[in-house]
């Protein structure tokens, strides 16, 4: 087969955050599958081979080998490297439209590649102007032995209560609010239902009107139960916590994929998104319900970075998610077919071993 690909990483592959979970989890599968030698680069050498759990090549081993085939890079906040040689690869998640104009110019002139998590961030950078020749989509995945239908449940007061689950943060693109407030018009005191908020990070928000909003709403005894989940799970939780669940609902204005929905799908949980998103990749009405939404404008800059364009997130119809919500609750029959076929989906297309 020849010598390994040599694949210089730039990134994290320690912390819990998306860029580091997506890091540690998609360099694995390559070194699992294919002929590929990944040397991560950013973060303390041992850790990072403890957690790979594979002998991460040393500086002089590197040297003796010469210069990397592929430099890889996927960090946040964005620095856009300039190998001397080799191939170079840039993975840069943007949710909002069309790409920043500084990120879209030095892609254009020093990437090989832009490797895209979903069909949406792929229009992102071609919208901006890369040539869609050097645009792939790579998409991210899950891991089967611990994300499946036959994981046990958390424990539950009443098992045939309808709970609607949410997993993210606390931003508006986010859109947890959203989710309440369908909710809360779909249900009243008396109905079998639920929801639950999961998010670990609520606490260290800057804005803490939602979680706010949502502590006031779980000590009222004249609305049916939501409860705020802010505590940090390890995955074999989460795939626990997904299973009590009988729909996922993420009415997000913007998405680069969205791995809460896969992860819920691979689990048997139908997911309720908006449609024109990331996730309109791998959800369609035979796995889940997609709720309609309007394109909302957000000028040509995000928080004084200027866009190549104009930009944009996606605002879902909350009438219709509520109209949804209550569909689910008066079909549950429904629900635990689109969850079988959703996991069914999940598992033959979409886990980190098909992404590598």
């Amino acid at each position: 087969a020849g010598p390994p690909v040599r694949l210089a990483w730039h990134g994290e592959f320690l912390g819990e955050g998306s860029s580091a979970r997506i890091n540690r989890n998609l360099s694995r599968a390559l070194l699992a599958q294919t002929n590929v030698e990944v040397s991560p680069f950013g973060e303390p050498m041992q850790a990072v081979e403890e957690t790979l759990g594979v002998p991460v090549p040393t500086f002089a081993s590197r040297r003796v080998a010469g210069p990397p085939d592929i430099t890889l890079r996927q960090r946040r906040p964005p620095v856009f490297m300039n190998p001397h040689s080799g191939y170079y690869v840039h993975i840069q998640p943007w949710e909002f439209g069309v790409a920043p104009l500084a990120w879209a110019r030095a892609l254009a002139r020093r990437a090989d590649d832009v490797w895209c998590y979903s069909e949406r961030v792929r229009r992102t950078y071609l919208d901006a102007g890369i040539p869609g020749d050097r645009l792939h989509v790579i998409p991210l995945g899950f891991d089967s032995a611990v994300y499946h239908p036959h994981v046990e449940p958390l424990p539950v007061s009443d098992p045939n209560r309808c709970i609607f689950l949410f997993v993210g943060g606390m931003t508006p693109r986010k859109n947890v609010l959203g989710a309440v407030e369908a909710f809360l018009a779909a249900f009243g005191p008396n109905d079998e239902v639920a929801l639950i908020v999961k998010d670990d990070r609520s606490r260290d928000a800057s804005d803490r009107s939602p979680a706010d909003r949502i502590q006031e709403l779980a000590a009222r005894t004249d609305v049916p139960p939501v409860r705020l989940l802010d505590v940090r799970y390890q995955d074999a939780d989460m795939a626990r916590l997904y299973r009590i669940a009988t729909a996922l609902v993420q009415p997000s204005r913007g998405e680069s994929f969205c791995l809460p929905v896969l992860e819920a799908m691979a689990c048997g949980v139908p997911p309720i998104v908006t449609a024109g998103g990331a996730t309109d990749d791998f959800v369609d009405s035979s796995v889940g319900w997609r709720v309609p939404a309007e394109r909302r404008s957000l000028g040509t800059s995000i928080d004084g970075l200027p866009l190549a364009g104009e930009g944009w997130w996606l605002e879902p119809d909350i009438a219709q998610l509520a109209q949804t919500m209550r569909h689910v609750y008066e079909h549950r029959d429904e629900a635990r077919a689109k969850g079988a076929a959703a996991a069914a989906r999940a598992h033959a297309s979409w886990t980190w071993g098909h992404a590598a």
